[in-house]
């Protein structure tokens, strides 16, 4: 079952607090209507009653979907920076408590043939259920992302302008790509590409990006991120 809890959070404007319920867990098999929260961007989100500004709590949470196998940690954005912490705590509490000593032996079966990831921030988490659910390769869709991000001058090469695939379409992939205008300042605009001619090509050049794969081999954590930041890199 979906877990919450009552925290008292912050409005980042205006730091007015407020009591609202998070989720800790979201078991989606039962409880889809939380998945399609997720992927419209509306889940967890909350209006503060002092300035009335809109704003996203992404405290960390576990997705489970046993019908698509699927497993999800979501940590929040800040704590990217930190990857390799974070996605040993994932594969061990999957082994632990869903598929090792610790779990029912119920759970134990279910828990085989899951795929487990592991994500930072609302907007990642829905970027890689899409991704699952549709069956695209994510280390093919990170190559993808690092040729649009050096194919395109306005987005620099910086972990705050990684492109999010936000829509996938019968013949495009709709990406969400942070730029820097002619003034300097960061607009986000959508970019789309082919699909899938697009990743088949990637998949055709695998072998230029054959370190970058090596690092996604038996990882949780498959995004560009891993790129950016060390275990000791500071949060940008």
């Amino acid at each position: 079952m979906s877990r919450f809890q009552e925290e008292s959070v912050s409005c980042p404007v205006c730091a007015q607090k407020s009591t609202q319920s998070i989720a800790t867990s979201l078991r989606i098999s039962s409880q889809t209507d939380f998945k399609q929260q997720i992927l419209s961007g509306n889940f967890q989100k909350f209006t503060c009653p002092n300035c009335t500004h809109s704003f996203h709590v992404d405290d960390p949470l576990i997705y489970l979907d046993f019908d698509q196998k699927i497993m999800i940690t979501q940590f929040p954005k800040s704590w990217n920076s930190s990857w390799k912490e974070h996605e040993k705590v994932v594969t061990h509490n999957f082994e632990n408590y869903l598929a090792g000593k610790y779990a029912a032996p119920a759970a134990r079966e279910m828990s085989k043939g899951f795929r487990l990831r592991t994500v930072f921030g609302l907007e990642a988490l829905a970027e890689k259920i899409s991704c699952l659910e549709s069956e695209i390769d994510d280390s093919l869709l990170s190559i993808l992302k690092l040729q649009l991000i050096q194919s395109v001058d306005e987005i620099p090469f910086h972990p705050e302008f990684i492109p999010l695939l936000k829509e996938i379409k019968e013949d495009e992939l709709v990406f969400l790509c942070p730029v820097l205008n002619s003034e300097g300042k960061i607009e986000r605009e959508m970019m789309a590409l082919p699909f899938p001619l697009a990743l088949d090509e990637v998949n055709e050049q695998k072998e230029l990006y054959e370190s970058l794969l090596e690092t996604f081999h038996d990882a949780t954590y498959i995004d560009l991120g891993r790129l950016f930041f060390s275990a000791s890199t500071e949060s940008i």
